[in-house]
């Protein structure tokens, strides 16, 4: 049964339509994300490039985190464009983010300098600096394993 206008308008002085928002966020990242950890890193980890920092980034998931890599969620800052911390966090719901680098993004969206860990809501986040200073740098690796250890504990 159809129930035609003219009987809406005796019924209703106003008819409103209510459109749902939607989260149109979407994200190419490496990973399927079940430990909800997600990384921002500013190179490409679905490519064959970069190879020393996928090794890297690798290491220190899986040695510093106990994580395996897969489990995480890792992204490109290339990948995010315009999308801001709520979309973000909206997509992946991660219990921790680190951001490796992307200090525009650390420092417009999210206000947080080197070394420096935050609790937003239910995401505990941890800025870093680029994957590759830790190639080479023993005393940043020591940093940044002193900052994983303190965000592991308050987790």
């Amino acid at each position: 049964m159809k129930v035609s206008d003219e009987f809406m308008n005796l019924l209703f002085d106003e008819i409103f339509v209510v459109k749902e928002k939607q989260n149109s966020a979407q994200f190419n990242y490496y990973g399927n994300n079940t430990a909800r950890v997600l990384h921002i890193v500013d190179f490409e980890m679905l490519e064959n490039e970069n190879k020393d920092e996928q090794a890297q980034i690798r290491s220190i998931i899986e040695k510093g985190f106990l994580l395996n890599v897969d489990d995480n969620a890792i992204v490109s800052i290339d990948n995010i464009g315009d999308q801001n911390y709520e979309d973000i966090i909206g997509y992946f719901n991660p219990q921790k983010l680190i951001v490796w680098g992307c200090n525009d993004f650390a420092s417009k969206q999210l206000k947080i300098k080197d070394y420096e860990i935050q609790q937003k809501e239910i995401t505990l986040i941890l800025k870093a600096e680029p994957v590759f200073e830790y190639i080479s740098s023993n005393a940043k690796k020591q940093q940044l394993w002193l900052q994983i250890k303190r965000m592991n504990n308050l987790a």
